[in-house]
């Protein structure tokens, strides 16, 4: 269509709303552009080069859009098809075509993918699950479920073999290496990440296993790689302890041994017994029969610990620091409830944190024997107040005998 025909003396072109002067019989910007920036155009030409070039870039960008979204909702179909036991062929045949749609070429024409026909169809699907299969992230098992597990054979080569460069990268030793070499880097922690962890240990700490397994998913391995979890959680251990340094009343040398003793016996220490003890357990006795090329990492055990002493900490020794002068050392029956009753909480969270662990691990049987504590729990609650026993008393009266 010719421009001359169809601007009107009046003509209102977005993004500069032109408008004709009577005189001049040219297009010219008028005082209230639309767009910030809007270039002043004088001819013709220029202005529908300048729509042109507009025309180009949006449909570019929205190219663009629709390729991110089409990516996305490409890995969450295989996601998809790998939990529900779809065959490796299959998931590599329609991996393979709906990334070739969706990648245009460098001439700017879209590529071809290859095509699936139906004897293609019915060839990969027919590909039935093998006993214990090794595909990337997921695992089928004997059933034929696809479970992100910790595998012995994962990251493997066509012919079944490890790759030096996997092999090396996926050692225990490498992996400690790593977090240790982090461990000084402040600017490469997520601290924020790690502080959400936290509140959701306590609101839904299922929420925070969730994010094990994508993690498993995308970073094969099931243990934290970063330590900020762990710098959070010994900054509130110093600063707890000082507190309780305080309600006791000792002395400033008192309370930097009791820090010390807290921080390197009772969190470090007594941590890596337990994982390692949890972590000897699970491998022994609880791995199923179908799943024994896959084992429990130990830095998984020791952030299971971690996980479970954190909400304890914050019970035991900041919440309780509020009632222990005026509430729960009075040698009376309301002292002994509130201060054996947080006991109570704090250790009860301390166990189900703990199963929730193991629990999320797939390839583990009869966790359900992780709560079987709560009984003795429970006996030894009634018990204490029956018998008129102070655990804070305890603890209080230990952590003096400590710094003498």
């Amino acid at each position: 269509m010719d421009l001359r025909r169809s601007v009107s003396p009046t003509c209102d072109l977005r993004p500069g709303r032109l408008t004709r002067t009577a005189a001049a019989g040219i297009l010219q910007p008028s005082a209230e552009p639309n767009l910030p920036g809007a270039a002043v155009f004088t001819t013709r030409s220029t202005r529908l080069r300048y729509l042109h070039h507009t025309i180009r870039l949006q449909q570019t960008q929205a190219q663009v859009l629709l390729q991110a979204r089409a990516r996305a909702a490409l890995r969450l179909v295989l996601i998809i098809l790998g939990h529900y036991g779809a065959s490796r062929p299959l998931r590599t045949l329609l991996s393979s075509t709906a990334i070739a749609a969706i990648s245009p070429a460098a001439n700017g024409t879209r590529s071809r993918g290859p095509e699936i026909s139906c004897n293609n169809f019915r060839r990969a699907a027919a590909v039935g699950p093998t006993t214990t299969e090794a595909e990337g992230w997921w695992v089928r098992d004997g059933s034929g479920k696809m479970l992100p597990s910790t595998s012995l054979n994962s990251s493997v080569q066509g012919n079944g073999v490890l790759s030096s460069r996997d092999a090396a990268r996926h050692t225990a030793g490498a992996k400690r290496y790593k977090y240790l070499r982090r461990l000084f880097r402040f600017r490469q922690m997520d601290f924020e990440f790690a502080a959400w962890q936290m509140l959701y240990l306590f609101t839904s700490p299922q929420r925070v296993y969730r994010n094990f397994h994508y993690r498993k998913q995308t970073k094969d391995q099931w243990a934290r790689d970063d330590p900020a979890f762990l710098v959070l959680l010994s900054i509130w251990l110093c600063v707890s302890t000082i507190g309780f340094g305080f309600v006791l009343d000792m002395g400033f040398f008192e309370t930097i041994k009791l820090l010390l003793w807290v921080v390197f016996i009772d969190c470090v220490g007594v941590g890596l017994l337990i994982a390692t003890l949890m972590w000897f357990i699970s491998n022994k006795y609880l791995v199923k029969r179908q799943s024994r090329d896959y084992d429990v990492e130990w830095g998984y055990a020791f952030d299971v610990h971690l996980n479970a002493f954190y909400p304890l900490l914050v019970i035991l020794h900041f919440i309780q620091l509020f009632f222990i002068n005026h509430v729960i050392l009075t040698d009376t029956f309301i002292g002994y409830l509130v201060g054996n009753t947080l006991w109570l909480v704090a250790v009860g969270y301390y166990i189900y944190v703990t199963f929730l662990g193991y629990s999320a691990l797939p390839f583990l049987k009869n966790t359900v024997i992780l709560l079987y504590p709560f009984a003795p729990l429970i006996l030894l609650y009634g018990l204490s107040l029956a018998l008129g026993w102070n655990f804070t008393h305890t603890l209080c009266s230990f952590y003096k005998y400590r710094v003498k």
